[in-house]
C-alpha cells in the first residue's frame, strides 16, 4: 500500500497545468458550473460526464484560479485510484487470497502502467475504475446473500459507474442483463437492484446533459458515437478486438490471460463470473464502436486503444495474479503462454499492418503499452518496431507464469517491476515530452492586456479556444465566428496568426502575443490607440515575417 501512495505522488507530482485542451479543460469547466458560477465558458468539442466534476466544484468556493482547481483534481483524482484499492481487495479475497495478499495485489495492479499513469492528466479513469470495481464487489456480495440493501447498493454502484464515466454506460448494460440472470433465485432483489440502477443512470445522464449544455458550445457525444461506424468492415473490426485484446496482454503480463480463463470456464457456474463476462463484452463492444479508427485521421493508437477497458483488464488480472500464486497447474502456464503468442502473432499479422506510423501521437489513450512503444521511430515517421514489441509481450508473459512456481517472488516482482516502470516512463517520457518539468507558473496571456479590453475568442481555433477559457479564467469574454459575426465592440480577439478579416478590419497584432500560432488581433478603438502609443502592435506583414517560438 505504501508503495501505490508514494507511486501515486511522485506520478501526479508534475501535473500542475492542463496539457489536454478537450478533456482536462471540459472537466474543469464542468465543475465551474456545479459550482454555481455563471457560464461564461462555451468550450469547443465533445462533453464527458460530471463524476468527477462533482468532487472538483467546491474547490471554487475557496478560490478562483482555474489553475488551483485543476491541481484539486488532480489531487482528488489520485485519491479515488488509491481508494479502489480497498473493494478491489475483497474481491481478491473471494478467489482465495488472504486479507494480507489481497492487498499487495490490489496495489500491484494499482501501481501498473495502465493504472497508475493517468495521475497524468485530469482524467476520470480513476474514478471510474473505483466505480467499476465497486459494481463487481457489491454484486457479488448480492449474489451471495441477496437482500434489499445489497440490491440498492449495486444499483447505485451502477449509477456512480454512469456519472463517472460515459463508458460506465456498457457496465450499466452489463448489470442490467446480469440481473435478469439473477430472477430465478431472487426475483425481487434483481428487480430492485436493476430499477435503482437504471433510474440513476438514467439520472447521470440527464444530469449530464444539463451541464453539458451549460458548457459545450455544440456537443457531438450522443449523435457521433454510433455514427462512427459507418465505414467499418469485418477485417477491420477484427483488427482492432485483436489490437485491444493484445493490448491487455502486454499490460498486464499475461495475468489478464488467466484471469479470462477462470472467467469463461465458470461462466454458467458463477455469477460473479457472469456479471465480468458480461462488463469485458459490453464494455469491448462499445469501445470498438467509440475508437473506430476507420473513421479517424491517422491515429496510431485507435488500433490498439486500451484506455475504455483498461478498468476491467485490471479487475481480469487482479483474478489472474490470485490464481497463479494459488495455484501451480502446469496447463494454466502453457495455456496462458500459448494465448499471449497466438494474440501477439495476430497483431503482427493483422492489426500492426493496418497502424499507421504518422498521424497523433496519443499515448495517453495506450499507459498500458506505453513504455514498450518508440517515439523516436514515431517522430521519424517509421512504423513501430511491432516484432520486438510482441516479443516482449510473450517474453512478459513466460517470464511471469514461471515465476508464479515461487509463490513468494512474482508478487513482489510485479509490484516492484510496475511501479519502478510507471515511474521511469513517467520521469524520463511523459513529463519531457509535456514539457512538464518547465515551470506553469508563467504569466498568462490575459495578464498582459488592458483590463478595460474586450475581449473575444474566434471559434476557427477549434479546441485551442478552451485552453483560452482556461487561462482567462474569470474574465468574460465572448466566442464568435470571425468570418461571419460582427466584429463591433471587441477591442481584442484571439485568432489564427493569418485572418484576412481581421487584417481587412484594420487590425494589428499585439506584440507580446504574436509568437504563436495563436495571436491576440487588436482593433481599432481606444485600446488600439493606448497599444500602438506604447509600440506593442505589429502589422501582419510584421507578423508574417516572424518565425513561431511557441
Amino acid at each position: 500500500m505504501a508503495i501505490a501512495i508514494l507511486t501515486y505522488i511522485l506520478v501526479a507530482w508534475n501535473a500542475r497545468y492542463p496539457v489536454v485542451a478537450l478533456d482536462e479543460i471540459v472537466m474543469v469547466g464542468n465543475s465551474r458550473v456545479l459550482a454555481g458560477l455563471p457560464a461564461t465558458w462555451h468550450l469547443i468539442g465533445a462533453g464527458f460526464m460530471p463524476g468527477l466534476a462533482v468532487l472538483m466544484a467546491p474547490a471554487w468556493w475557496l478560490t478562483d484560479d482555474p489553475v488551483t482547481v485543476y491541481r484539486m483534481g488532480i489531487g482528488a483524482s489520485a485519491v479515488m485510484g488509491l481508494l479502489a484499492i480497498w473493494p478491489l481487495s475483497r474481491i481478491a479475497i473471494r478467489f482465495g487470497a488472504s486479507r494480507n495478499l489481497s492487498v499487495i495485489v490490489a496495489s500491484l495492479v494499482a501501481v501498473a502502467p495502465a493504472r497508475s499513469l493517468f495521475g497524468d492528466f485530469l482524467f476520470a479513469e480513476h474514478l471510474y475504475f473505483l466505480m467499476t470495481v465497486c459494481v463487481i464487489l457489491s454484486g457479488a456480495r448480492l449474489a451471495e446473500r441477496p437482500d434489499v440493501a445489497r440490491a440498492l447498493v449495486f444499483g447505485v454502484a451502477v449509477g456512480g459507474a454512469v456519472l463517472a464515466h460515459g463508458r460506465g454506460a456498457g457496465l450499466a448494460l452489463a448489470g442490467g442483463i446480469w440481473c435478469l440472470t439473477l430472477l430465478r433465485r431472487a426475483r425481487w432483489h434483481a428487480v430492485i437492484a436493476a430499477s435503482t440502477a437504471l433510474v440513476l443512470s438514467f439520472g447521470a445522464f440527464l444530469m449530464y446533459r444539463w451541464v453539458t449544455s451549460l458548457v459545450i458550445q455544440d456537443d457531438p457525444r450522443v449523435s457521433s458515437t454510433f455514427g462512427q461506424t459507418a465505414g467499418a468492415t469485418i477485417h477491420s473490426v477484427v483488427a482492432v478486438l485483436i489490437g485491444q485484446t493484445w493490448y491487455s496482454v502486454l499490460a498486464w503480463a499475461g495475468t489478464s490471460i488467466v484471469g479470462a480463463m477462470w472467467v469463461a470456464r465458470h461462466l454458467r457456474a458463477s455469477p460473479l463470473a457472469r456479471l465480468i463476462g458480461l462488463a469485458v463484452v459490453a464494455s469491448l463492444a462499445l469501445s470498438i464502436v467509440q475508437s473506430a479508427p476507420w473513421s479517424e485521421t491517422p491515429r496510431f493508437d485507435l488500433w490498439f486503444y486500451g484506455r475504455y477497458n483498461d478498468n476491467l483488464w485490471a479487475v481480469l488480472a487482479t483474478l489472474g495474479v490470485v490464481i497463479i500464486v494459488r495455484l501451480r497447474w502446469p496447463l494454466v502456464s502453457v495455456l496462458t503462454v500459448a494465448v499471449a503468442a497466438a494474440t501477439s502473432g495476430l497483431m503482427l499479422w493483422v492489426t500492426a499492418p493496418l497502424v499507421g506510423a504518422t498521424g497523433r501521437w496519443a499515448e495517453m489513450h495506450v499507459l498500458g503499452v506505453a513504455p514498450w512503444l518508440s517515439i523516436d521511430d514515431f517522430l521519424e515517421g517509421r512504423p513501430q518496431p511491432w516484432v520486438s514489441i510482441t516479443a516482449w509481450t510473450v517474453g512478459l508473459t513466460f517470464v511471469t507464469v514461471v515465476t508464479a512456481w515461487w509463490r513468494g517472488l512474482v508478487v513482489p516482482m510485479l509490484l516492484i517491476g510496475g511501479a519502478a516502470l510507471s515511474l521511469w516512463y513517467d520521469t524520463l517520457h511523459i513529463d519531457i515530452i509535456l514539457a512538464r518539468t518547465q515551470s506553469a507558473d508563467a504569466v498568462t496571456p490575459f495578464e498582459q492586456l488592458p483590463d478595460s479590453a474586450q475581449v473575444a475568442f474566434d471559434s476557427a481555433l477549434q479546441q485551442q479556444v478552451n485552453m483560452l477559457y482556461f487561462q482567462a479564467g474569470s474574465r468574460p469574454v465572448s466566442l464568435l465566428d470571425v468570418g461571419s459575426d460582427s466584429l463591433h465592440g471587441y477591442d481584442i480577439i484571439f485568432s489564427r496568426r493569418v485572418s484576412p478579416a481581421l487584417e481587412s478590419a484594420g487590425g494589428e497584432v499585439f506584440a507580446p502575443l504574436s509568437q504563436g500560432v495563436t495571436v491576440a488581433w487588436v482593433l481599432p478603438g481606444t485600446v488600439f490607440e493606448e497599444l500602438e502609443r506604447s509600440g506593442n502592435l505589429l502589422t501582419a506583414q510584421e507578423v508574417a515575417g516572424n518565425p513561431i517560438t511557441d
